[in-house]
Order: structure tokens, then C-alpha cells, then sequence
């Protein structure tokens, strides 16, 4: 007796677990049905965004989705419609875009036309009214990965797993028949109603829409909403609201145009760099490399591989190379570490990590592809920053440029080099260090620590090893290294 009657409160507890689960259900269904009914009464006022996706697959796909999103809640908008025309993308990159549709605050349209394949029928499952063309079908297709390699067998378990969570929990969500769900996620999975005969054994699995229209036992298997153009679509059910086209911004248009060449683009302002650390003052170089590292970070963030941290990094790590050029004559520790910082953030730059799959194995594989992506344009711009900086090394000396390296005094007569032993190469703009080292001058402006001093007649732009020098104090060369020439107070 004492074992049926935990049997009996066992059953109950089911039962009432289901009743609460039902009534869950019903709640949610209510609460859409309100937004959809809030929208109507809006009438005009309503904005609805529109976000078309035709023909598109994989990452081009998924990354227009996402930045539509942003959009669209950025812009405040009522109501989304997301319009699916023959797509198919991976479900490692749908799985965080699924949610934010489902997390949206107003009601969400779905009108689908052509093939709706793979993971975009997840985004259709989103939807609170789903509406289909006449000729509108959803398949099954095999699991991608994310750059739509062909996954391995561990890969392939995983991502028919990733599929059939997300799609069932879709699917309970929004009140939609979770068998269907699961054949669309996983053609292994046998699907049986209203006529729809699917064993599970074929590899395939597809519904029309007249199929997706049928009822069983009173309820519709996903839709009855099947009409035959998108015009009318919009004008049975959107009526009076204002409806904005999701546009991609002139920026990233611009950005998706040069992405093939941004590693030319950062070998460029690696070049202007480097010839601003060798010749004196603030000039063309300088200019160069610092509107063009803006530019190609502005781009890449536009492409959304470039973020806070990796920006951050690279700064950093130009911060202590610069620290270590100017304050700090030699190679010390702000060396030592700006180049590796420098380095990491310009690598972090080509990598999305946004688009980071959560499964361990799938994130590890993309992880490993980003970053030999990533390496591969870092590989590019060292070659081409060294050739380029070899041809810079051989021409510049020849240059109407260089001449800016060295200044002759307006008061002096060149001439009178030869008077002080001053080899003409000097004032021709060829700095030599054997004529320089050792010599003395006098400060010319304040060295704090860098500032121009005259020595041996010719105004250079010095550095000290810190000390802070007044104008006119007496000073001697001590080091001198390519452009750079270091000096330190000298007492007759």
C-alpha cells in the first residue's frame, strides 16, 4: 500500500508539473498575441524595421543579421521583419543572434520565400506570426561550420546537438509543433503528421508550405499565413505602419571594400612610421602613420574584428615604443615589451571574437582558424614593413626629404664648414657620426629631455638621457644613433 501510494503523488507531481508547464505556455502566448494586437493599434505611428536577407549564406549572412539588430534597437523600433529569401547559414553563428531575436521586446514578423535551409529556420521558428510565399519550403541541410568547412565526426555531433537544443527550445518558445523542430534540426529525427511521412532513415527532410498549412487534431502544424508576394504580405498585416529598410552604413561598405587590403594599408603606416622615428621633429611621416593607424582600426571595427582591447593594446604598445625611441636611448625594457603588446593587439585586430562560439569544440576549431588568419596578415605586414624599410634606408639618404635632418645655420656661409673640419655629407643632410660624436654645443631651445641644440654649426634635434636642460647651456654628444643624436650637459 505504502509503495502505490507513492507511485499515485508520484503521477500527481508529474501531472501538475505539465498542468504548470502548459499554463507557462499559454501565459507566453497571450503576452505575444498583446504585442501583436499593441502594434495594430499604433497604427501609423508604429515603425516596423525590415531586415531583408536574400540569398545570402554563412558568416555574410549572420553578420548582417546582427548588425541589423543592433539597428534596430538602437533606432527604438516597434517591431521587426525579418525577411528570409533562399538562405542557409552554420548554427555556431546563429545560436547568440537567435537569442536577441527572441529577447526583442516587440512582436517579430517572419516572411520566408524560396528555400529556408539549415540553422535560418531557426530564425524563422523565432518569429510570432510566420508568414510563408506559396512556394516557400524549409529543409534540412547538413551542419556547417562556421567557415563552412566540412566538420570532422566530433564536430558533426556536436553541431547536430548545438541544432536540436536551440531549435526545440525555439520552438517551445514561440509555440510552435517541437517534432517539426526536430527534423529540421536533425533529419535523423522521424517526423510523422497530417500526411507528412518522414522515417528518418533518408538523410533528407523538407516541407512545402501547403504541407506546413495542415491541421491535426485542431491544430495547424506551424502556419495557415500563405500568401503569394511580399506586397501582400505587407499589406495584410503591417496596414498603416511605417515600415524602415534596414541600409548597411557608407562606412562599412567602405570597410568590406578595402578588407583585402588592410594588411598593404598597415604595411604603410609601418613605413611612415619608421621614417618618422628617423628623421627629427613632427613631419609627413608622423602624419601618415598616425591618420593611417586610425584609419585601418576605424575599419576594422567597422568589420567588427577590432575592439576596446585590442585597440587599447595596440596603443600601448606604440606608447612604449615611442617611450623607447625618444625618452629611452637604447633597447630597454619599454622595447622589450612594446613590440610583443604591439603585436598582440594588431593579431586581436583580425580576429571577431563576438562571433566566439560558446560549444568548447567548436570555439577551440575557430579560435585556431582566426588566429592563422590573423598570423598570416601579421607574417604580411613584417615582410613588407622589412622590404620596405630596406628600400627606405637605401633611397632616403637621396631624398629632397633627408635634407630636413640636418639644418645649416641662415647666418653661417656653408663655406665655412671647411674652416671647422665639417664634411660637406654633413650638411647635405648625410648625418656622420664620426664627426658628431664627442663634439660640444649649446642648447638652442629647453631639452625636456628632447629639444635643438647647435653643434659644430648645425642645428640637430637632440636627446638627453632625461636631465632637463635650459637654453644655452653647454652640452657634448655622447651617442649617436641613425638620426638620433644623444647629448649631456658638458662644463668647460
Amino acid at each position: 500500500m505504502k509503495y502505490v501510494l507513492i507511485y499515485l503523488m508520484s503521477l500527481m507531481a508529474i501531472f501538475a508539473q505539465e498542468i504548470e508547464s502548459i499554463e507557462v505556455e499559454l501565459d507566453q502566448s497571450v503576452e505575444r498575441s498583446k504585442l501583436l494586437q499593441g502594434l495594430k493599434n499604433k497604427g501609423p505611428e508604429a515603425v516596423v524595421y525590415h531586415i531583408d536577407l536574400d540569398g545570402e549564406s554563412g558568416e555574410e549572412m549572420t553578420g548582417r543579421l546582427g548588425r541589423a539588430l543592433d539597428a534596430a534597437k538602437s533606432n527604438y523600433a516597434d517591431a521587426l521583419l525579418i525577411d528570409l529569401r533562399n538562405i542557409e547559414t552554420d548554427i555556431s553563428r546563429s545560436l547568440s543572434l537567435n537569442e536577441q531575436i527572441l529577447s526583442f521586446a516587440g512582436p517579430v514578423f517572419i516572411y520566408a520565400e524560396g528555400k529556408i535551409s539549415g540553422a535560418a529556420n531557426l530564425f524563422l521558428l523565432s518569429g510570432d506570426r510566420i508568414v510563408l510565399h506559396d512556394q516557400a519550403v524549409l529543409a534540412y541541410a547538413e551542419p556547417k561550420m562556421f567557415n563552412d568547412k566540412e566538420p570532422d565526426l566530433e564536430q558533426r555531433k556536436e553541431l547536430r546537438l548545438m541544432s536540436l537544443k536551440a531549435f526545440t527550445e525555439t520552438a517551445r518558445a514561440r509555440g510552435y509543433d517541437e517534432g517539426l523542430a526536430k527534423s529540421l534540426a536533425d533529419s535523423r529525427v522521424p517526423y510523422n503528421r497530417s500526411g507528412i511521412a518522414h522515417n528518418g532513415n533518408e538523410g533528407r527532410f523538407s516541407v512545402s508550405a501547403q504541407q506546413l498549412a495542415l491541421e491535426e487534431n485542431g491544430k495547424v502544424i506551424l502556419t495557415k499565413d500563405i500568401l503569394s508576394s511580399f506586397d501582400d504580405f505587407r499589406a495584410s498585416y503591417l496596414g498603416e505602419a511605417e515600415v524602415v529598410r534596414f541600409k548597411e552604413s557608407s562606412s562599412y561598405l567602405l570597410a568590406k571594400s578595402l578588407m583585402p587590403y588592410l594588411p598593404a594599408i598597415w604595411i604603410i603606416v609601418m613605413l611612415a612610421v619608421f621614417m618618422e622615428m628617423n628623421t627629427p621633429g613632427f613631419g609627413v611621416g608622423g602624419s601618415i602613420g598616425s591618420v593611417g593607424l586610425i584609419f585601418c582600426l576605424y575599419l576594422q571595427y567597422q568589420l567588427g574584428t577590432a575592439g576596446v582591447l585590442d585597440i587599447s593594446l595596440i596603443f600601448i604598445g606604440l606608447g612604449l615604443l615611442i617611450v623607447e625611441v625618444v625618452v629611452l636611448p637604447g633597447f630597454g625594457i619599454a622595447g622589450i615589451l612594446g613590440i610583443p603588446v604591439f603585436g598582440a593587439g594588431v593579431v586581436m585586430s583580425f580576429i571577431d571574437f563576438s562571433a566566439l562560439p560558446k560549444n568548447e569544440i567548436i570555439r577551440s576549431s575557430y579560435l585556431m582558424d582566426s588566429s592563422m588568419y590573423a598570423m598570416f596578415n601579421l607574417s604580411v605586414i613584417i615582410l613588407g614593413t622589412f622590404a620596405g624599410t630596406l628600400v627606405i634606408m637605401y633611397y632616403l639618404p637621396k631624398m629632397k626629404v633627408s635634407s630636413s635632418i640636418v639644418l645649416v645655420d641662415g647666418n653661417e656661409d656653408i663655406s665655412m664648414n671647411s674652416t671647422i673640419g665639417i664634411e660637406p655629407e654633413l650638411v647635405q643632410g648625410q648625418v656622420s657620426a664620426a664627426v658628431l660624436l664627442h663634439s660640444t654645443g649649446e642648447v638652442i631651445s629647453d631639452l625636456r629631455p628632447v629639444g635643438s641644440a647647435k653643434i659644430c654649426n648645425v642645428y640637430l634635434d637632440v636627446i638627453t638621457h632625461g636631465e632637463m636642460l635650459d637654453q644655452g647651456t653647454k652640452v657634448k654628444v655622447t651617442e649617436v644613433e641613425g638620426s638620433r643624436v644623444v647629448v649631456e650637459a658638458f662644463d668647460d
